[in-house]
Formats: structure tokens, C-alpha cells, sequence
């Protein structure tokens, strides 16, 4: 075995397990349920406010569609660019209005009506609305799986950082040498 396949085989095993340690990682985990589910509420405020139904007795409409977006990037989350066309495009365009919206909502709780007389706070708001458009999935589905992975720029980049490979043998479009399970291989 090479020392870069034993280096890796190692950097994949999971650390000792102590107790001290799984209740620290407990924590964590817990931690980043409560801080994505609080970022989501804000995210969701933000969104109400950033849709701009100001008709009374229609607030509601706002709420439920920041939910709604929530669930279809959630849903968008689980395979990203591996689902059908349809869920892709519009998961992708439900982070494209979450931003939005949240960006416009930040805007106004800032009290800015021109981006451009205000570039450096708008600027903020910008990052501020991408933050709370991307985190709070992520951070909830973490701390609730452990799973790495499922969230919008892992996503957008496994296409490109990490080919898929499907267990096959070896070669293949991306590589892959002698992985998988090469004894049914044909012989000349």
C-alpha cells in the first residue's frame, strides 16, 4: 500500500471516542440544530419583510412562502444537481428569491433605500442576506445527521470538486484507477 492510499485510509477514521468527547461533540451538534432553526426564523422575518405584501391581513403570504422556499431548498439539498431538471431549477431559483428577499428585508431593517448612496452597508447587507439564505439548512441538517454535504455549495461544487464514483471498476471519465470491485473483469 502506497503512503498517500494509507494516509487516506487513516485521515477517514473517525477520531478515539471518549466520553468527554462524544458529549462535546453532542454540543456542537445541538448547537448547530438551535443556531440554524434560529437563523431560519430570522431568514424567514427577513423574507416577510423583503416580499413587501403590505395589504393588511396578507402578512401570512410572506411566512408561507419563506417556508415553502425553506422546504424546496431543503428538498434541492438532498441529491443538488443529481435531481431532475425541474426540482434543480427550482431549488436553484428558490436560494436566487431566499436572497433576494433577504436582501431587500436587510435593506429596509437597515433603513437604506438607495444601494448606491450606501455601497459599503449595502455591500454588508449583500453578504449578510447570502449568509442567512445558506446557513440555516445546513447548520439544522448537520447538527441533526451529521452528514457533510447536504447544503447548497457543496451541491453547486461536488459536480466539479468530487466526481461521483458509482463503485464500478476501474478508468471511467474521472479517473478511478483500481477502485470498486474489479473481479469480474474480462480476461482476453
Amino acid at each position: 500500500m502506497g503512503h498517500n492510499q494509507n494516509h487516506n485510509q487513516q485521515g477517514n477514521n473517525p477520531p478515539p471516542s471518549t466520553p468527554e468527547l462524544d458529549s462535546y461533540r453532542l454540543l456542537i451538534r445541538l448547537a448547530g440544530v438551535v443556531a440554524g432553526l434560529g437563523l431560519l426564523v430570522v431568514s424567514i422575518n427577513f423574507n416577510n419583510v423583503g416580499f413587501q405584501i403590505n395589504a393588511p391581513g396578507f402578512v401570512w403570504v410572506g411566512i408561507i412562502l419563506s417556508i415553502a422556499v425553506t422546504m424546496i431548498e431543503v428538498v434541492f439539498n438532498e441529491e443538488g444537481m443529481r435531481h431532475s431538471p425541474t426540482i434543480i431549477v427550482i431549488g436553484l431559483a428558490a436560494y436566487a428569491y431566499g436572497f433576494y428577499t433577504n436582501f431587500i428585508g436587510i435593506l429596509a431593517g437597515m433603513g437604506i433605500v438607495d444601494i448606491w448612496a450606501q455601497v459599503t452597508r449595502s455591500g454588508f447587507a449583500a453578504v449578510l442576506a447570502f449568509i442567512l439564505e445558506v446557513t440555516p439548512e445546513a447548520l439544522f441538517m448537520w447538527g441533526v445527521t451529521g452528514i457533510k454535504g447536504k447544503d447548497f455549495l457543496s451541491n453547486l461544487l461536488v459536480p466539479v470538486s468530487k466526481p461521483q464514483n458509482n463503485g464500478g471498476g476501474g478508468g471511467g471519465k474521472h479517473g478511478g484507477g483500481n477502485q470498486g470491485n474489479n473481479s469480474q473483469q474480462n480476461s482476453p
